[in-house]
Formats: C-alpha cells, sequence, structure tokens
C-alpha cells in the first residue's frame, strides 16, 4: 500500500479536542471540519479470536532508534494471538516475521479484511517492545470499547430534525419562559466528531494513551 504523503489526495485536519476512555488504552479526538468523502473503517463489535489475520497501515518510523519518516505509507499483516479483557496481541506475519508497530505507530488501526472489499478496526497500536522483533504488540481492543465510542459520538449520528412551523409572537413567549418551580436548564454540546469521521481518520482519531507517538512499521518497504 503506498500514499505519498506530498500527493493531493486526502485532507489535512486539526485535532481540537480528545476524550480519554477511562480504563482501555484508547482516546476519540474531534477534527475541527468533517471528513466526508473517504469511506470510513466499520467499528468492530465482536470478540476477536486467536488466529484471525489483520493488517496494520500508517507512517510510522521503520526502527525504534530511526529519526525519518517515511514518504509513503507502509503496511504489514498480522495475526491475533492473544485476546484480553481490554487487549489483544498482534504478531507480525509479513512481509517479514519481525514485522512490528514503531514509534509514531500509536493509535494505528488493525483491520481484517473480507472478500467483499469491508474493512472493519479491530484494534489500536498501543505498547509493545523495541521495533522491529518478532512476537507480539499489545492493541487496545475496538469491541471492548465500542459502546462507549457510540456513546460520546451517538449524537453527531443522529438525522436532524425537520423544521416545525414558526410560532406565533405568544407562542414563542410562553414557550420561552419556563414555569416559575422549573430548574434553570444547561445547553449540552457535542464533544467529538461524527463516528464516520472518527473511523475514517482513524491513524488520527483512535489514538493510544501511552508509549508510542502514533502507522505501521514494515522493516522492508514492499514492492
Amino acid at each position: 500500500c503506498a500514499l505519498p504523503i506530498s500527493g493531493k489526495d486526502g485532507h489535512d485536519a486539526n485535532v481540537v479536542a480528545v476524550r480519554q476512555h477511562g480504563t482501555a488504552d484508547i482516546s476519540l479526538a474531534r477534527l475541527d471540519r468533517a471528513i466526508t468523502d473517504i469511506k470510513p473503517l466499520r467499528l468492530g463489535r465482536s470478540k476477536p479470536h486467536v488466529g484471525d489475520p489483520v493488517r496494520l497501515t500508517g507512517f510510522g518510523l521503520t526502527s525504534a532508534n530511526g529519526s525519518q519518516l517515511p514518504t509513503r505509507l507502509r503496511t504489514g499483516e498480522f495475526r491475533v494471538s492473544s485476546v484480553g479483557g481490554l487487549e489483544i496481541g498482534m504478531t507480525g506475519t509479513a512481509p517479514h516475521e519481525d514485522t512490528s508497530p514503531c514509534p509514531h505507530d500509536s493509535g494505528g488501526p488493525y483491520f481484517s479484511e473480507a472478500a467483499n472489499g469491508t474493512a472493519t478496526v479491530v484494534g489500536v497500536v498501543s505498547h509493545g517492545p523495541d521495533c522491529p522483533h518478532s512476537g507480539p504488540d499489545m492493541a487496545a481492543r475496538v469491541d471492548a470499547v465500542a459502546s462507549w465510542i457510540l456513546s460520546v459520538v451517538g449524537s453527531d449520528l443522529a438525522k436532524p430534525s425537520p423544521p416545525s412551523a414558526r410560532p406565533s409572537p405568544s407562542a414563542a413567549s410562553a414557550a420561552a419562559a419556563p414555569p416559575p418551580s422549573s430548574p434553570p436548564q444547561r445547553s449540552r454540546s457535542r464533544v467529538l466528531v461524527p463516528v464516520a469521521v472518527v473511523l475514517a481518520a482513524l491513524v488520527v482519531a483512535v489514538v493510544a494513551r501511552r508509549k508510542r507517538p502514533g502507522g505501521t512499521h514494515e522493516r522492508r518497504r514492499r514492492q
């Protein structure tokens, strides 16, 4: 998979707010604008199984001590090697057995690929040994926090209500004045982007909390 950073495809967006899950190593980030022309990854809702194949993509470094970020999107193949309550182990299988995430890979999406082309994110890069290495890295389980994700961004997914008929001045005044015993009402503002935006830009929008600052390690570039 190759996408030059200097290309004209894609979008630049800034993160303006972050919501951290209370116990899982995963966050949601709000972008400063909606991105609607990129098909999002589906949100994993079922528990993964040991042996499931997944793919990881991103722009991370290619070694633990590297300093030059790659200019092309890189990809590697992995398999689920363990399943815990909030984390899953991911072990690299291709193009090399030491394919592994590196610095700047934190929050990168591990996703499954169905025969019909549907991609479903099952985890995001969390922590692991220095790269490259064989054996597992740990990822945050997306299905374990899917209900939390939807609870945070659910209001952004709601369809807008159709406009109602404009009330008369007297009706509007009556509606605007709360009864004497009513407590003052507080407005609630949405905190995060729609889930479609979160998942379409998952490398940016779903980020891990600890070790690695954010893409995918592939020790050698695939031809």
